[in-house]
């Protein structure tokens, strides 16, 4: 997978933590450093974790010694680009429904219900990890711009939410949900070309 490739999916990925984060950043009054800082951590920890951990699976699976011939390496690139367009799909679904959000004023951070929260972003990152294995990508290019991306998605939602509520998490999945789309339709035309 080609650099540009790995960064779009990564930008695409962390949108999804934009728009959960835009909506923690719509309820503060002030933003804390240290609740900035516990966000970041949590996300960037949760993206590295399951992103290192679905790599590992491919591994532990062998599934590399199938990319040895053009049958095998083709079926894991398939299911490549199936992962990735399941995860649009599903960032695309969230945009569209829409859900509106009672916005009351909390200025701490539950961690519970953060890791709660990103248990979901986790689950993404898992399959994206297993994504990245099937096309033989270079672990540690993924999470150097995965963690990177993902504190910026971070600093930007608590922002981006703090000065105007929680309505733009409905572009950030729809965002997101089109970049992964498109990096994915250009993935199977440079892959099955």
């Amino acid at each position: 997978m080609l650099l540009h490739e790995i960064i779009l999916i990564a930008i695409g990925l962390s949108l999804e933590i934009f728009a959960i984060v835009v909506c923690k950043g719509a309820v503060f009054s002030k933003i804390r450093k240290k609740a900035l800082f516990e966000l970041i951590a949590i996300f960037a920890a949760w993206q590295l974790v399951t992103v290192t951990i679905g790599n590992l699976l491919v591994d532990v699976l062998d599934l590399t010694i199938t990319s040895a011939n053009e049958k095998g390496k083709l079926l894991l690139q398939i299911l490549s680009i199936i992962i990735f367009g399941g995860i649009a799909v599903r960032m695309l679904f969230e945009a569209h429904k829409n859900e509106d959000i009672i916005e009351s004023r909390e200025d701490s951070i539950k961690v519970n219900n953060i890791l709660q929260i990103s248990a979901i972003v986790g689950l993404n990152g898992l399959v994206a990890g297993v994504g990245f294995g099937f096309m033989e990508t270079s672990m540690i290019k993924q999470l150097i711009i995965l963690v990177g991306v993902s504190v910026l998605a971070v600093i930007t939602g608590i922002y981006v939410g703090y000065n105007y509520g929680y309505r733009p998490k409905t572009r950030g999945y729809l965002l997101g949900g089109l970049i992964l789309l498109i990096t994915d339709i250009v993935l199977s035309i440079r892959y099955f070309n």
